[in-house]
């Protein structure tokens, strides 16, 4: 079995996957701010997504109605 430590460090060296730095604080009160989805998972990766500045890689229908740079 492999330990989530083991599973991280795989995928950190890789892909480069990180943990994101940016307060959760500050990413969920954007989330509470965001309407079109009552779905509180969608909107706190749209925020995320806000808040670092990136395009969001969804197939969504729901999301690209209502946030502007989904990539699919």
């Amino acid at each position: 079995m492999v330990t989530p430590d083991t599973l991280f460090a795989e995928l950190a060296r890789i892909i480069g996957l990180a943990v994101c730095t940016i307060p959760f604080a500050l990413v969920s009160r954007l989330a509470l701010a965001l309407s079109g989805t009552r779905d509180p998972f969608d909107r706190l990766i749209v925020a995320q997504t806000m808040v670092c500045g990136r395009p969001l890689v969804s197939k969504d229908r729901l999301i690209a109605q209502y946030y502007p740079h989904p990539i699919w």
